[in-house]
């Protein structure tokens, strides 16, 4: 076996005596040029994706294709992209569809095929996104096995079709170990994160509560005063300049976004609104006499705080009636629940819940379809969850994170600080 770089893939010559075909020796022909010149294509071709044959930059999900290709090699004998020439080799790569696993290797668990498939989508984001996600896919792979007619035939005959059936599985498994340590690889040594600043038009609010970015990162939304009034300010990151939905909002505090980052929900004039960035007006969506913050979900519901003070609401993103989802606990002496924010799961959700009794404010989860809360952990303020994996919040003026398995809705570890000097009272005021 051989550790690849799936970046610049190249496989070993094979130490048989045969002669390779002109197709086979195209495949795996690394670059020759000289690594300076303009325009050379840098890497395998066989095991380069279509982004980067096309001139456009690579990421993990570039290395997710290579792997996809590798993968197919080392299943079926066979390379998954050829061609005559480098040219009939990259059109190959850029418009053809390499066959199932199972159908030239009959042994392979018909799982492993999706899981080819995805790693060798043309587009990156029809792409496993992550090496994370990868290694889920080969270990679900794993478990599910070898087909039924493989194993029925390896009990009578026993011999050639066991050792086969045990040699996929045991390659199955090398290859869920390789996605493994792929996946630490990636993680362990990310990019460093691109650093934007810029200064907000008007005066903006003095609550660091009252910014919100968008599903995708790509969208920045803050409430301003202008001297025409209250108003949203929003600016795409990539963007030098923003602009202000002041016509359509008529102010504007605590947004936040639609899971597909179309539309922006703010509270204003006493009701929860919503507005769509295409260019329709400002849509009233319910009362909201003093809104605390809400969170949007993926099946069309909207969660939030219509007061300063009391319990959490639930409306439909096209409006409606509230629906009162969570009680203030007596016993604890809660005032007030503030700042939901919904899980991956879009049922659960963590909320910000403040006390008359100061051991008993925090961050809290919950569940739509039950008041049952649980006290996840003590803070000032609201908490975010930062997928995959973190449950960020503030305590005593540091940004906090803590490891947050969503699945089992647990805390591990210890929480560690992110950014210390958050913010005095007043521009934390929730």
């Amino acid at each position: 076996m051989k550790l690849l770089d799936f970046g610049l893939a190249k496989l070993a010559a094979p130490k048989s005596a045969f002669t390779q075909s002109a197709a086979s020796v195209a495949t795996n022909q690394p670059t020759v040029l000289p690594l300076t010149l303009e325009g050379t294509i840098l890497g395998t071709l066989g095991y380069m994706p279509p982004e980067q044959l096309e001139g456009g930059d690579g990421d993990a999900r570039s290395d997710i294709f290579a792997f996809g290709a590798i993968l197919f090699e080392m299943t079926t004998g066979r390379r998954a992209f050829t061609g005559k020439s480098n040219v009939s080799l990259m059109a190959a790569i850029l418009d053809h569809e390499p066959p199932p696993i199972s159908s030239i290797q009959s042994i392979s668990p018909p799982a492993l095929d999706e899981v080819a498939r995805i790693c060798l989508a043309k587009n990156p984001d029809d792409r496993w996104q992550s090496a994370a996600d990868l290694l889920h896919a080969l270990k679900l792979a794993l478990k599910a096995g070898l087909p039924s007619s493989v194993t029925a035939a390896a009990e009578p005959k026993g011999g050639k079709v066991r050792e086969r059936a045990a040699w996929a599985v045991a390659a199955l498994f090398m290859l869920a170990t390789t996605a493994g340590t792929t996946w630490w690889w990636l993680r362990s040594d990310p990019p460093p994160p691109a650093k934007v600043s810029f200064e907000i038009p008007g005066q903006p609010s003095p609550s660091l509560l009252q910014f919100a970015l968008s599903p995708d990162g790509a969208n920045f939304v803050a409430p301003i005063t202008t001297p025409q009034g209250a108003a949203l300010w929003l600016r795409q990151l990539d963007q030098i300049e923003g602009r202000t939905l002041s016509a359509a909002v008529q102010g504007g505090s605590f947004p936040f976004w639609s899971p597909d980052g179309r539309f922006i929900a703010f509270f204003a004039l006493g009701k929860l609104n919503k507005i769509d960035l295409v260019g329709s007006p400002a849509q009233p969506l319910c009362d909201a006499a003093e809104g605390r913050g809400g969170t949007w979900n993926r099946d069309g519901v909207i969660l939030f705080a219509p007061t300063a003070s009391g319990p959490l609401f639930t409306v439909p993103a096209v409006g409606g009636i509230p629906v009162q989802v969570t009680e203030l606990d007596q016993p604890r002496q809660e005032t007030a629940h503030r700042h939901p924010k919904f899980l991956p799961d879009g049922e659960h959700f963590v909320f910000f819940v403040a006390s008359g009794k100061p051991e008993n404010s925090g961050i809290y989860l919950g569940v739509l379809g039950s008041k049952e809360t649980t006290r996840l952990v003590a803070s000032d303020v609201m908490a975010a969850f930062a997928p995959p994996d973190h449950l960020l919040f503030i305590r005593e003026n540091t940004l906090m994170a803590q490891l947050f398995d969503p699945s089992r809705l647990e805390l591990q570890g210890d929480p560690f600080p992110i950014a210390e000097d958050w913010g005095s009272k007043s521009t934390l005021q929730h």
